[in-house]
């Protein structure tokens, strides 16, 4: 557990008073509340992240259990297929699909689902490359204050919110 303010480790993030009372805890560091994320709904911390707050991003990545990255992640995902969908459209590149005015083509949006799982794909492919340069540092150079793969991978897909910044500016034209 981590303040969201400043980073210095912290024993907890709140102190309970009874069943229903808790307390934030403040930093011992900053004098801030450790982590104010702790009362928020996840759409919440969800929408912070996607507004690129680095508090949110802090509480996800030190203080949040691996559900919320896995959502996040999705959500992400999504966002690159439609940068995909997009670039496509602007370029015209047509692959032998149906016209844009059928049924099925409108009710499926079989592109959207196709660049997804381009995207999921991608994401894939950095993730063992990751891992088997994680491998072979931790093989050449061994250490003992070592960087958890999982944390590193959750941070690496986090920042993979660049993908939203470039769909943000095709409407900035």
């Amino acid at each position: 557990m981590k303040c969201i303010n400043c980073g210095t480790k912290c024993n907890s993030l709140y102190r309970h008073y009874s069943k229903d009372i808790i307390q934030l805890e403040h930093c011992i560091h900053c004098k801030e509340l450790v982590d104010k994320y702790i009362e928020f709904d996840p759409v919440i911390i969800c929408l912070d992240a996607l507004l690129l707050k680095r508090e949110a991003f802090q509480h996800v990545l030190s203080n949040n259990s691996t559900q919320a990255q896995w959502k996040l992640t999705s959500i992400l995902l999504l966002f690159d297929a439609y940068t995909k969908l997009v670039h496509q459209r602007q370029n015209g590149d047509q692959i032998n699909r149906p016209m844009p005015d059928s049924v099925l083509y409108s009710a499926f949006e079989w592109d959207l689902y196709f660049n997804y799982f381009l995207a999921l794909i991608e994401l894939l492919v950095c993730v063992v490359v990751i891992l088997t340069a994680f491998i072979i540092v931790s093989k050449i150079r061994p250490s003992s204050d070592k960087l958890s793969f999982m944390s590193f991978m959750a941070s690496h897909i986090l920042c993979s919110c660049g993908n939203f910044e470039s769909c943000r500016s095709f409407y900035n034209r």
